[in-house]
């Protein structure tokens, strides 16, 4: 079994990225704020580089101050994504960048389906940090956050291309089409979705008067009120019932995971298990790409 390799930053940064200069500046801020945003470009490095400066920083602190290493682990560096493949290949990213195993130092969690998304992440968010008993000096903080329209949102996909090798974006419509149809904003997920899963996921966390709550994108009251009444009828809230504290673990629809709580009780689990995972995706059908080849061959 080989010897984990040392990790240094000289070995490892993307010297190269916009962020790097302002490495320095980044690590102070973060010491100094309770609170902060970073915006930049696609592929100027957030992702990736600057868990990695904080990480660095973070033990530079812990020896300066003679605190004894091993205390460090309980400290962690938490990144979200909103989609598995992305959460995935950041992790794979920055563990490579580190010389470290995978699964070790650095690490993913992903679930089947998002209970929650960045609508109600940003909203606990401003929930935490606009509270002046939450906010320091008693004064509080709003949190503003720049909404991307659907022609920026198609820009930050082509600067993906050729990130990490040589690599091309083709856009599946016209010119014409992106200059006069394509839509200005693109309509938020939560405005178009079910939101039962979200209700819960915030009753869950302590936030109940959910019609209030500050979403990014707040959806219309009477999907809100639906939600609750579904909610209501599958006995996980009144309040929050020990019955919704289980289902919101259950990475499936409020509705599925009722029914196969109900199968379980009754002894027929082993029915109902291919209906929820049939039900809970989005394409049943799979054609493998090897199969594909020879179809177009």
């Amino acid at each position: 079994m080989s010897k984990p390799t040392r990790w240094t930053p000289k070995d490892s940064e993307p010297k190269q990225l916009p962020i790097y200069q302002h490495k320095n500046k980044l690590t102070q801020a973060v010491r100094t704020s309770t609170f902060l945003i970073v915006t930049g470009e696609t592929g100027s490095g957030k992702t990736t580089q600057l868990p990695q400066y904080l990480h660095q920083a973070g033990k530079m602190l812990l020896l300066k101050r003679n605190f004894i290493p091993h205390l460090f682990l309980t400290s962690e560096i938490g990144i979200t994504q909103p989609r598995r493949v992305a959460a995935i290949t950041v992790a794979q990213r920055v563990a490579q960048e580190m010389k470290c195993t995978l699964g070790r130092e650095v690490g993913y969690q992903v679930r089947f389906d998002d209970c929650t998304s960045q609508d109600i992440l940003l909203g606990l968010l401003k929930n935490v940090f606009s509270s002046p008993s939450e906010a320091t000096k008693g004064r509080s903080f709003p949190l503003k956050v720049v909404v991307m329209s659907a022609t920026s949102e198609a820009q930050q996909r082509a600067g993906r291309a050729g990130r990490t090798s040589s690599g091309k974006c083709f856009r599946i419509y016209t010119k014409e089409f992106w200059e006069k149809c394509m839509p200005e904003y693109t309509i938020p997920e939560i405005q178009r979705t079910s939101l039962t899963a979200v209700i819960l996921t915030l009753k869950c966390l302590g936030v109940h008067d959910v019609i209030r709550f500050p979403y990014l994108d707040c959806p219309e009251e009477r999907f809100i009120l639906e939600a609750l009444k579904q909610l209501y009828q599958f006995d996980a809230i009144d309040r929050v019932t020990k019955l919704g504290e289980l289902m919101v673990e259950f990475p499936l629809h409020p509705g599925l995971t009722r029914a196969l709580l109900k199968a379980a009780s009754l002894g027929c689990q082993d029915l109902l298990l291919p209906v929820a995972a049939m039900l809970s995706v989005e394409n049943i059908f799979i054609r493998p790409g090897q199969l594909l080849k020879l179809l177009i061959i």
